[in-house]
């Protein structure tokens, strides 16, 4: 588990579903995502898999629900994928409920996580993908640190074009302290 001031970064659970699907059931959401308008079946197996997932080598991916520390309410995901090659790398990827946007929640997760991936995780360089018109999302990325280092066609059946940004360990400017538990 993974904490800051207002959030807890945690595993999923199974009974994590129907939080989970108030926003990745959602057109909106599922826009800029590849994995598209989630059912209850791919929530239920996602979680699964989310919830007995190991992180310890290349291709592992660390799925972890985002709660608020005073409601507890699940307010979106954070994860990493851990990528083949050298140097040590992680992909960060991220979905939120657009009804907790605006508060700096995704910020702050994000932010953790990347944290977390070179000082827990040993990594040296964490990468993000998004989309070019997912400018909430780029903007993330900027807020926390990262650089624009590419823009190309996806590599998927969207037709969108990817933005992928980038931070090293060197080049990582501290925020405010994560606590890990």
């Amino acid at each position: 588990m993974i904490t800051t001031d207002r959030l807890r970064l945690r595993r999923c659970r199974r009974a994590d579903v129907d939080a989970v699907l108030t926003y990745r059931a959602r057109p909106d959401v599922a826009l800029h995502l590849r994995s598209g308008v989630w059912t209850r079946e791919k929530a239920e197996t996602e979680l699964a898999a989310y919830e007995d997932a190991v992180f310890v080598a290349a291709v592992d991916e660390l799925v972890l629900l985002v709660e608020t520390k005073d409601a507890a309410d699940v307010v979106g995901e954070v994860g990493l994928v851990w990528l083949a090659g050298e140097p040590m790398t992680a992909e960060v990827g991220y979905v939120f409920d657009p009804a907790a946007g605006g508060q700096g929640l995704a910020t702050e997760a994000v932010a953790a996580l990347v944290d977390a991936a070179f000082d827990k995780f040993g990594f040296v360089l964490v990468v993000a993908k998004t989309d070019e018109e997912n400018l909430p999302s780029r903007l993330l990325c900027e807020r926390i640190g990262m650089t624009l280092v590419s823009t190309s066609g996806g590599d998927d059946d969207r037709a969108v074009r990817e933005c992928v940004y980038q931070v090293d360990r060197q080049n990582l400017t501290r925020r405010e302290s994560v606590n890990e538990n």
